[in-house]
């Protein structure tokens, strides 16, 4: 009976080995429940959330993600950030988030966020060990689920900086999200932002601005001929010798922020005030920066 034991034991912990020290109880059929309790009252074994962990086995971050699958439906994928953590992306921090068909039995947790999804899909889970959805749909419902639309961005754009999903792919399973009030529009914006349309994009946001702040309004794409270039202004106050340049992700290259900084440059030698605004400013939280807008052409003449 011993020697039984000790082969039971011996399976279940080579099965640990290689799936992060997490076993679920019901992927070994074979172990009856007297063998798992014996082991359990011997302080060898222990069960979180209907999964066996090996008593002082290191635990990381992709175990609490197998005890979060564990807890929820066999067709349970991790979603949202957690997808994207899964597949590489880092320096965003969120609660684990764990996606199952509506209607699924699942075990509740604190840890975990349980998203009843009616449009569930099986085409969209990638089982490549760990079950996760897909990285372009993971990131548009990762922006739907963020707390603030300035999350919401940064979410879409770091997983786009980190080569997880690409601009396009967004683009494409954009028509996968329910429509949200508040965040289709805004998500829909920062997808075209990313893609490399923030020109248009953040103009007409800012067009919008002015008009509602007062602000007298700007002239677009203006061509100025400069020592070392030619250069096209996103929006300038030319009364007031104040411009406005609005940065999309893709001003983050290299490439892109030496041009930038020549145009800059020559905007300042040329006598102006050049003031710069992140796209995705523009529409989570333009009030400082309009506030900076309003001081900058009240310095130079304007009266409000």
């Amino acid at each position: 009976m011993g020697e039984e034991r000790v082969d039971a034991a011996g399976r279940v912990h080579l099965l640990a080995g290689a799936s992060d020290g997490i076993v679920r109880v019901r992927d070994v059929p074979w172990l009856d429940a007297h063998r798992l309790q014996r082991e359990i009252d011997a302080g060898r074994w222990e069960v979180v959330r209907r999964s066996i962990t090996i008593v002082g086995a290191p635990m990381n971050e992709r175990s609490t993600w197998r005890l979060a699958l564990s807890s929820a439906s066999p067709r349970a994928a991790l979603d949202g950030v957690t997808a994207l953590r899964c597949a590489g992306l880092s320096g965003f921090e969120d609660t684990i988030h764990v996606s199952v068909p509506r209607g699924a039995r699942v075990e509740r947790s604190a840890a975990v966020r349980i998203h009843h999804l009616r449009d569930f899909d099986e085409d969209d889970v990638q089982a490549v060990d760990l079950r996760r959805v897909r990285p372009a749909l993971a990131a548009l419902r990762a922006a739907t689920w963020a707390v603030t639309e300035r999350a919401a961005y940064t979410v879409l754009a770091m997983a786009v900086q980190q080569r997880i999903v690409g601009a396009a792919e967004l683009d494409a399973s954009l028509g996968r999200l329910p429509q949200h009030r508040r965040r289709s529009k805004a998500i829909a914006g920062a997808v075209v932002e990313i893609g490399g349309g923030a020109e248009a994009l953040g103009e007409l946001d800012f067009a919008q601005l002015c008009r509602r702040h007062g602000l007298p309004r700007p002239s677009r794409q203006d061509r100025l001929q400069r020592p070392s270039g030619v250069f096209y202004t996103d929006a300038r106050f030319a009364a007031y010798g104040v411009v406005v340049e609005i940065d999309g992700i893709q001003h983050l290259t290299v490439a892109q922020a030496r041009q930038d900084h020549r145009k800059h440059n020559e905007l300042q030698l040329s006598g102006d005030v050049v003031l710069r605004v992140l796209g995705a400013e523009l529409r989570c939280d333009p009030e400082p920066f309009m506030r900076q807008l309003q001081r900058a052409l009240a310095s130079r003449g304007w009266a409000g």
